[in-house]
C-alpha cells in the first residue's frame, strides 16, 4: 500500500475532464550535433561515437547544460566545464566512477569536441541523472531522450531491487501500476513519456544511489500533464524562469506545489507562506495541485475567458495556464508590441489578452527560422532563388537540398567534378569534361583509358619472318636468306662474288657456281684434275 503522505491532502472529488496534455518544447539550446552514445557500465559512464573521428578529440563535461549548450571551441573554456583530451583516434570514452553507487554524483552534461583541419565541430549533448534511493517509493523524473519508456524498462535500467514501478493518473486521480510478475509489454505495463515523473518501488538491495542515461531534448516532444487536482511535474533541461515553489502558488495561482523525499519516505508541500519555501531543479520530480480553471487552451476556458500563460509557463511549454477573463477595453492600457503565443504580433498585451493570447515576448514576434508571414504561417521556399547551379533544388524548413546533375557536386552543384583526379588513363592523359572524361593514348595504346596495347604483328607485316609485338612499333625476326625491315628483301649471296671460277646464280638463303671450264668445286676454286694418259 502506498503512504498517505504521497497524495495531497485535499484531493476533490467534484474534480472532472479529461486529461491535459501539453504542446511540445522547443529546446533552443542545446544544438543538435554528431551522434553520441551513453550508456552505463556499472558505476561508469561510457560515450561511444563510432564513425566521427578527426585529428583532435576531446570530451567536455559540466554539471551546467547551459556552459555546454554555447561551448566556446578554441578559446578558454568557462570554469565548471572539463575538458579531457583524447588519442585522436579515440571514438569512445569512459567516465570512471561518474555513476557511483555509494557517493552522490551531480547531474553531469557531457559533449564531444572533434577536430578536422581548420573545422572543429561538437556532438550532441547526452546527460546523467543521480537520485538518491531508500527502501521503499522513490520518484525519479524522465528528462532525457533514451531514457526509460515503459514500466518495465525502469526494472532494466535500474537492477532486481525495483520490485515494482507507479506512476500517476491525472485523469481518474490515481494510481497505475506495474511489477515484474505482470510481464514485459502487457496491459499494465504503462508508457512513460519524455517529461514523465514515475515512482520505484525498491526492496533493501537498492543501491544508495542510481543514475539514469540519455541524450538531452531540442525539439523533442516534452509531455506536462496539467488538470485539476494533483499532477507529477518535472522541469526541462535548460529552465530558466523562476526557480521557487512560492512564484507558482503566490503568483501564478496553483494552489500547491510538493516534493517527495527518497531517503525520509516523506512529502513537503508548499501551500502558502505559513509553509517553508524550496527551490525547483530541471530534472528532478515535484507534484503540482492545480485549481479547477487549469487550461492549456482557449477551448478549456468560459466565454469571455482565454487560457493565461505566465512567462515561466513558456505559452504552455513547461506547465499549464489559468483561464482568465478578457479585458473589455484597452484605450487605456500601456501601449507596445508584444508577441502573442499564438504567434501573432499586437501593439499591447492587454490587445492580445482581448484576442485570447498570452504574451510569449516583448517586442514584434520573430519567426522561427525558416518561416515568415504575421502569424509566422509561410514556410519559406529556399528554393525560389534557384540556389542548385547544376542540379534541381528541394525546399526544406529553413534549409535547401541540391540534388546535382550527372558531374556536378558541392553545396550548390557549383563544382565540376574532375574525373580525372582519381588517374583514370593508364598509357595517356585525361582530358576532363561534365561528367566524363577522355583519354588521349600515348603512341602504342588504345581503349577507353588506354590500357590496350595495340599489337602492330596483327597486320602481318613481316612478309619473310616472324614478327614480335613491341609497345608502339614490332620486329621482324627473318628467315635465314631474307632482310629489311619487313623481311621483304631477299638477300643476294652472289654480291660478295662468291664464285672465284665462274658466274654466280643468287638463290634463297644460298647461291649456285657455274664454273668456268677446267674449275671445279662449290666455288669454283679448284682446278680440273689433269687427264690420265692413255
Amino acid at each position: 500500500m502506498l503512504p498517505t503522505a504521497l497524495l495531497a491532502s485535499c484531493l476533490s472529488d467534484d474534480l472532472d475532464g479529461e486529461l491535459i496534455t501539453l504542446r511540445p518544447i522547443d529546446f533552443e539550446g542545446p544544438a543538435p550535433g554528431f551522434a553520441v552514445a551513453i550508456s552505463l557500465g556499472g558505476e561508469d559512464v561510457v560515450l561511444d561515437w563510432s564513425g566521427a573521428q578527426g585529428t583532435a578529440v576531446s570530451v567536455f563535461r559540466s554539471s551546467d547544460p547551459a556552459l555546454l549548450a554555447s561551448l566556446p571551441l578554441g578559446n578558454a573554456l568557462p570554469a565548471g566545464v572539463v575538458e579531457v583530451v583524447l588519442d585522436p583516434s579515440a571514438t569512445d570514452y569512459t567516465d570512471v566512477g561518474a555513476a557511483d553507487h555509494d557517493d552522490l554524483t551531480p547531474h553531469y552534461y557531457y559533449r564531444v569536441g572533434i577536430e578536422t583541419g581548420d573545422a572543429r565541430v561538437l556532438s550532441q549533448m547526452v546527460m546523467k541523472t543521480t537520485t538518491a534511493m531508500a527502501q521503499g517509493y522513490n520518484k525519479l523524473a524522465v528528462c532525457m531522450v533514451g531514457g526509460p519508456e515503459r514500466a518495465s524498462d525502469v526494472v532494466a535500467r535500474l537492477g532486481s531491487s525495483v520490485v515494482s514501478v507507479w506512476g500517476w493518473d491525472a485523469v481518474n486521480q490515481s494510481y497505475i501500476h506495474w511489477t515484474p510478475a505482470y510481464g514485459v509489454g502487457s496491459a499494465a505495463d504503462f508508457t512513460i513519456g519524455l517529461g514523465g515523473v514515475l515512482m520505484a518501488q525498491v526492496d533493501g538491495s537498492t543501491p544508495a544511489y542510481q543514475s539514469l542515461v540519455g541524450a538531452v531534448p531540442t525539439n523533442e516532444p516534452f509531455e506536462v500533464t496539467g488538470r485539476p487536482g494533483n499532477n507529477w511535474w518535472t522541469l526541462p533541461v535548460g529552465y530558466s524562469g523562476p526557480a521557487m515553489a512560492s512564484y507558482w502558488v503566490d503568483q501564478v495561482g496553483y494552489w500547491g506545489v510538493g516534493r517527495w523525499d527518497n531517503l525520509t519516505q516523506s512529502a513537503s508541500w508548499y501551500w502558502n507562506s505559513d509553509y517553508a519555501d524550496f527551490g525547483l531543479e530541471a530534472c528532478q520530480p515535484y507534484d503540482m495541485y492545480l485549481p479547477g480553471d487549469a487550461c492549456t487552451s482557449n477551448a478549456d476556458c468560459g466565454e469571455d475567458t482565454f487560457c493565461h500563460f505566465v512567462d515561466a509557463a513558456s505559452c504552455g511549454d513547461v506547465a499549464a495556464g489559468l483561464c482568465k477573463a478578457q479585458p473589455i477595453g484597452c484605450e487605456e492600457a500601456p501601449q507596445g508590441e508584444v508577441c502573442g503565443c499564438d504567434g501573432v504580433t499586437y501593439p499591447s498585451a492587454c490587445e492580445a489578452e482581448q484576442a485570447g493570447a498570452s504574451v510569449a515576448s516583448e517586442g514584434a514576434c520573430e519567426c522561427p527560422p525558416g518561416f515568415a508571414g504575421a502569424n509566422c504561417d509561410t514556410e519559406i521556399d529556399e528554393c525560389e532563388a534557384n540556389p542548385c547551379v547544376n542540379g534541381d533544388c528541394e525546399d526544406q524548413v529553413n534549409a535547401y537540398e541540391c540534388a546535382c546533375s550527372p558531374g556536378w557536386t558541392g553545396t550548390d552543384c557549383e563544382i565540376e567534378i574532375d574525373e580525372c583526379e582519381a588517374d583514370p588513363c593508364d598509357n595517356g592523359v585525361c582530358v576532363d569534361q561534365v561528367n566524363g572524361y577522355v583519354c588521349v593514348c600515348s603512341p602504342g595504346w588504345t581503349g577507353t583509358d588506354c590500357e590496350i596495347e595495340i599489337d602492330e604483328c596483327e597486320a602481318d607485316p613481316c612478309d619473310n619472318g616472324v614478327c614480335v609485338d613491341q609497345v608502339n612499333g614490332y620486329v621482324c625476326v627473318c628467315a635465314p636468306g631474307w632482310t629489311g625491315t619487313d623481311c621483304e628483301i631477299e638477300i643476294d649471296e652472289c654480291e660478295a662474288d662468291p664464285c672465284d671460277n665462274g658466274v654466280c646464280v643468287d638463290q634463297v638463303n644460298g647461291y649456285v657456281c657455274v664454273c668456268d671450264p677446267g674449275w671445279t668445286g662449290t666455288d669454283c676454286d679448284t682446278p680440273d684434275a689433269p687427264p690420265e694418259p692413255t
